[in-house]
């Protein structure tokens, strides 16, 4: 998708190097042809602005390759949300880069920098050198307007592109997840690392938990298994008294949940109310407890227009009636916020019941700011016991924003390219009636001596930028869809068809043209009349 996109801009770059280069070889028609008049051959004339176009081009590239660099840098302190995300994005140059950028460079130097020169040396000498060959009317602008059109064409497609990621950004960030995210932060310990017991680990877990209590401006701290919105976990099948055991096969099953370890006091914490029944206590924290409680899609599916509270299931092939419930949950989002959720059973945190292994985390909420707080839970933990360290820190908006760096990381560039794509095209269309009015400054005056008034000449200057760019919309329409169809897989809840994203687009790229087209038109009513005829 990003290589669309930076395809979609380098050919509007492109179009407007080239529109600059040809406007160039126009207004110098006639040193070409009097350089032709005096011997030159029409082969050293195409060299010299082919060597001019490829100047430019290495200028380019190198130029491109330092801001390149700093933009890579950026992008990776952008998404610096944790170790894995960092990693993810250590963006460095090396060779292979330096390649692939150094023959964008010459390739597009030879294709765009070949029609200027080619125009340059095959102008006819009489013509050239006639006087009023500084009036561009008729087709002496013909190809530098459909180049506009080009990019206006390129410019819409990109602007619908940006339109739908950010919208589709916008989208997940508007999912309800379920609990509250804001001031909550997970702290990650691993005491099987430094050889305790499943007994002393859970005497620590209790230290541990005290101990970060007392840290002011934290609210509330209780310990979990699986951090929420992480992208993983724990799923096991559900089954109930009198059922037949579940098939192994897991594809499209309906009786899957995921499950995770719940200590005292978490659902307040993470700000999840309960429906019904009671959250767990303390008493629930014994080995082999078989207090469960469930959530909101959990009743729904496995048990509706009944009373859930007091019904017994299992979550493994052989059990039928190991667990209880107790309460009811409102349902969260456990894993990602792009997928259905599934139904969500909380268990007692019991270091026994997890078979303990591995590592656990704390949830803390809190009223400080994340770096005061990491420092803090850090000594808390190091001073319980420092064979223990705090493996991990995470706030619950980092692990979300973690989770989205790819739909974010595709929102930011989209819309940045989106943004430059427009600025290019004003500029390409701006600089083209610039240019034009300039050229054609005497027949303005022409026109004015002879009664024209200033909107007349503006209006005239008006109606050539709204057919070039009537004709750019008309043939960056197919393109846009096929941008917008290609982006499906990575919209979410938005059709790629979407008319309110296509209108806004198309009302952005006909407001910054018409603003681009009227500075020109505006110079152009007030030339002098008598001051044009005069230079000539």
């Amino acid at each position: 998708m990003l290589m669309l996109l930076v395809g979609v801009l380098l050919l509007i770059v492109c179009a407007n190097v080239a529109n600059l280069l040809l406007s160039r070889s126009v207004a110098r028609q006639r040193e070409s042809a009097l350089r032709l008049a005096l011997g030159a051959s029409r082969t050293r004339l195409f060299r010299q602005h082919f060597i001019e176009s490829t100047v430019l081009a290495a200028l380019g590239g190198a130029t491109g390759l330092g801001i390149g660099y700093a933009l890579a840098q950026s992008i990776h302190l952008l998404f610096q949300t944790g170790r894995a995300a960092s990693n993810a994005f250590d963006l460095h140059l090396d060779l292979r880069m330096l390649a692939f950028t150094g023959g964008v460079a010459i390739l597009t130097a030879a294709m765009f920098g070949m029609a200027p020169a080619f125009r340059a040396s095959s102008g006819r000498l009489n013509d050239a050198l006639k006087a009023q060959t500084r009036s561009v009317t008729g087709g002496g602008l013909r190809l530098p307007r459909l180049l506009v059109s080009f990019q206006i064409a390129l410019c819409l497609a990109s602007l619908v592109a940006a339109s739908l990621l950010g919208r589709s950004l916008r989208n997940l960030n508007l999912v309800d997840i379920g609990f509250e995210r804001t001031n909550l932060a997970y702290a990650s310990v691993n005491p099987g690392q430094a050889g305790y017991t499943p007994e002393r680990a859970a005497q620590y877990v209790d230290r541990a938990r005290a101990e970060m209590v007392r840290i002011p401006g934290v609210l509330r701290v209780s310990p979990i298994r699986v951090r929420l919105m992480q992208g993983g976990g724990q799923t096991s099948r559900v089954r109930f008294p009198g059922t037949e055991p579940p098939d192994v096969n897991l594809q499209n099953a309906r009786d899957l949940a995921d499950v995770n370890n719940a200590g005292e006091g978490l659902l307040e914490t993470m700000g999840i109310p309960v429906i019904a029944g009671r959250a767990f206590s303390a008493g629930d924290m014994r080995p082999n407890s078989d207090s469960a409680i469930v959530d909101e899609l959990f009743v729904k599916r496995f048990l509706p227009n009944q009373n859930p509270l007091g019904q017994r299931f299992g979550l493994d092939r052989n059990e039928q009636s190991r667990y209880q419930i107790v309460g009811v949950a409102r349902s969260t989002r456990y894993r990602s916020l792009r997928d259905n959720p599934l139904p969500g059973v909380y268990l007692p945190f019991s270091l026994g019941n997890m078979n303990f292994r591995g590592e656990f985390h704390f949830a803390i909420r809190a009223s400080i700011d994340s770096g005061r707080l990491s420092e803090s839970v850090r000594r808390a933990i190091a001073s319980l016991d420092p064979a223990v360290p705090m493996t991990q820190f995470h706030t619950q908006n980092a692990l979300i924003d973690r989770h989205l760096r790819t739909e974010l990381l595709l929102g930011i560039l989209s819309s940045a390219f989106g943004l430059i794509a427009l600025a290019l095209s004003a500029i390409g269309l701006g600089g083209l009636l610039a240019y034009s009015v300039a050229r054609r400054k005497e027949e303005i005056g022409v026109r004015m001596a002879l009664g024209a008034n200033t909107g007349n000449i503006v209006w005239m200057v008006l109606k050539e930028a709204f057919w070039t760019v009537g004709a750019g919309i008309v043939a960056g329409i197919p393109g846009a869809y096929f941008v917008a169809i290609s982006l499906r897989s990575a919209l979410f809840r938005l059709e790629p068809v979407d008319p309110s994203t296509a209108t806004f687009s198309l009302f952005a790229l006909i407001l910054t043209v018409v603003a681009a087209a009227w500075i020109p038109a505006y110079r152009a009513g007030r030339i002098d009349p008598m001051s044009a005829l005069r230079e000539e």
